[in-house]
């Protein structure tokens, strides 16, 4: 069983967890989840309100709904996937409040994440990895003018610990040094990347979770 059903396609492969509470709790295990999503070729595919799962080799296609609890005015703005995990940024065009929300399509569960500050926010930028597999954190790049909404802008970044459930400030990124274009990021190896303006040369930005640090990849080119 162990070297047969890792072998199937991910979906396929989950539908054995009904057989028994044995086979639930061992097809769930972190070692087996690793396993499987190391061997996965699928890539992922967003239209509205579906979220697609193509497997590029036999060219077969999973769909599966975004989460149905988005509330009236809101959309997501931003949908973040690693090792199974995506991060959506819950957004509102009419008020600029953002929300952040963890979903496991696989296992078909969601969570809010608390927001760090209730200080009006004008831009924010969230990026999904991770220090140790499967321990996941998010960073959250924001500017934010205080509670009247004037006086000077203010750049910062924080990091949500999905373990401890806690929010904590990076004192010392360098956010003046870049401008990251879009809302729209990637994450590799659990760390993140984004498209940046580093004064006017295009570059790549990256979080590094395990040093808690940016950093200009490759820049690009000048414009």
């Amino acid at each position: 069983m162990a070297e047969i059903l890792p072998r199937l396609p991910f979906e396929s492969f989950l539908k054995f967890r009904t057989v028994c509470f044995k086979w639930d709790y061992w097809i769930m295990s972190k070692e087996v989840i690793s396993r499987q999503l190391d061997r996965s070729s699928q890539r992922f595919l967003r239209t509205e309100e579906l979220l697609h799962m193509v497997n590029p080799i036999d060219h077969s296609v999973a769909s599966t709904n975004i989460p149905d609890f988005i509330e009236q005015g809101y959309f997501i703005s931003s949908l973040i996937h690693c090792d199974g995990l995506f991060l959506c940024n819950h957004s509102n065009s009419r008020t600029a409040e953002d929300r952040l929300f963890l979903w496991n399509p696989f296992r078909r569960l969601s969570r809010w994440i608390p927001d760090p500050d209730p200080s009006w926010k004008l831009k924010v930028v969230v990026g999904l990895g991770y220090k140790v597999r499967h321990y996941f954190q998010i960073v959250r790049i924001w500017q934010t003018v205080g509670e009247d909404e004037e006086g000077p802008l203010e750049l910062r970044a924080d990091v949500y610990d999905t373990k401890a459930k806690n929010w904590r400030r990076l004192n010392d990124a360098p956010l003046w040094e870049f401008e990251i274009t879009g809302s729209q990021g990637l994450s590799i190896r659990g760390n993140m990347f984004w498209a940046a303006w580093t004064e006017e040369i295009l570059s790549i930005v990256s979080f590094n979770f395990t040093e808690e640090a940016f950093s200009i990849v490759c820049p690009s080119y000048r414009v």
